[in-house]
């Protein structure tokens, strides 16, 4: 008796483990699980030239928007990017003027970000940007970035 009672217990919580595992394994093959799904586009860190939005697409090229903060005319002259795990890669050099309070839009020149792969995949590193006011040069903005490729 006590060996039927033993067998119908593990039975019954074997049925509902297996359960439990099927849902999980649809769940994350449906994408509900998948952290990349849930990553939004993001740059934290930028203090003078306050993050605005930015994207990156499958070929790394990125498109970031940040505002002139500084409170007096900039020139931008270099971006460079890391990635997670990288080496960091100058993706824009230029010598853009921008008036106080006025959006920034740097574009990478090439895919050099080290960020590349299929739509959706997630991507992490920083992006730096250097730029001269009137009176002091090689000012640096720093800003670690999430995302997914689009």
């Amino acid at each position: 008796m006590k060996g039927q009672s033993a067998l119908e217990y593990l039975t019954t919580y074997g049925w509902a483990i297996g359960i439990i595992v099927i849902v999980v394994a649809a769940m994350f093959a449906l994408g509900i699980l998948n952290p990349s799904t849930y990553t939004s586009d993001s740059c934290v860190g930028f203090g003078k030239l306050p993050y605005q939005e930015h994207k990156v697409d499958t070929d790394g090229i990125l498109t970031l928007v940040l505002k002139n903060g500084v409170g007096r005319s900039i020139s931008i002259t270099t971006m460079t990017v890391t990635p997670q795990g990288g080496t960091e890669q100058t993706v824009f050099t230029s010598n853009t003027t921008v008036a106080p309070l006025a959006d920034i839009t740097l574009v990478a020149e090439t895919g050099a970000t080290g960020w590349t792969g299929t739509a959706g995949e997630a991507y992490q590193g920083t992006v730096s940007v250097l730029y001269d006011t009137a009176s002091i040069t090689a000012n640096r903005e720093s800003g670690s970035c999430t995302g997914a490729l689009e």
